[in-house]
């Protein structure tokens, strides 16, 4: 193969790269002090910022701790400017945004080099096709998580809120588990299973997902709503809550039933469980 061609993907990377860069800027500069893990950090002012568009592994997952080494090389210490998309915050009062630093888009960095896959979650979908791009390049590659021991795919629990506010027997939609679609072309989840520690299994109905868009499992009443692409509901229709708060587990199989992600659910040490897998709250 030519040297032309074998450099064409890097001077493909390198624009997407750029082109992000060069997007418009909501917020900034500001300084990172504090790395928490791969796509979360805290500013000089406090603020915790959450990146948009992209998910990276929970503590104790494989490639967590490259991913948060890789996010505290780019960005602790320095200046970064924030790009902001239609929703400016989470549940958890956190800033979301898409952080650039030194002209180059960090989530499109871990991203490129298999630290993080795409998380959609409308109505923030700004560089969707460009984060897309950067992550089937990495799949192609094998690079990172996309490698042995990484993700097994095509999908991927990324969070389980399993305490929320409140009594969760009064409301079981409360509790919920987000599962994303990790593969490079859209997946369908029909005759999949989630399951909890105690044996209580909820089966997926037919619903394909496009690669980066998620569902939302809801363990209370309610109508699904399969969306193709943008945000998918589902309800387990548990008649209560599903997760136990001293701690559980979520399962997810395929429909020949082998393991496809599995997350622990961990108690805090006061007693409240964790809402989500550890490395903290997610998205």
């Amino acid at each position: 193969m030519s040297p032309v061609l074998l450099a064409r993907p890097v001077l493909f990377a390198l624009a997407l790269l750029l082109a992000l860069a060069g997007s418009a800027i909501a917020t900034g500069p500001a300084r990172v002090t504090r790395v928490l893990d791969g796509d979360t950090v805290v500013l000089q002012s406090g603020e915790r910022v959450r990146y948009l568009g992209i998910n990276t592994p929970e503590t104790g997952e494989a490639f967590a701790a490259e991913a948060t080494a890789r996010n505290a090389a780019l960005v602790r210490g320095r200046a970064v400017t924030l790009e902001t998309d239609t929703e400016i915050r989470d549940h958890y009062g956190r800033l979301l945004a898409f952080v650039h630093v030194g002209g180059i888009s960090v989530s499109a960095t871990l991203l490129r080099e298999g630290l993080a896959h795409v998380l959609l979650i409308p109505p923030n979908a700004k560089h969707a096709e460009s984060f897309l791009a950067l992550q089937r390049e990495a799949q192609e590659a094998r690079r990172g998580m996309w490698g042995a021991g990484g993700i097994r795919g095509p999908f991927k629990i990324t969070s389980v809120r399993a305490d929320p506010p409140g009594d969760d027997r009064e409301d079981p939609n409360g509790e919920y588990v987000r599962i994303a679609c990790v593969a490079k072309e859209p997946a369908s989840l029909a005759g999949y299973t989630l399951q909890d520690r105690f044996g209580h299994r909820y089966r997926f109905p037919p619903l394909t997902l496009h690669p980066g868009y998620t569902v939302l499992v809801f363990s209370g009443e309610g109508t699904d709503q399969p969306e193709e692409a943008g945000q998918a509901r589902l309800y387990w229709r548990a008649g209560g809550p599903v997760w136990n708060n001293d701690g559980d587990e979520a399962t997810l199989r395929d429909p020949a039933g082998t393991v496809v992600d599995r997350v622990v659910i961990r108690p805090r040490r006061s007693g409240r469980p964790t809402p989500v897998t550890p490395g903290g709250p997610r998205t």
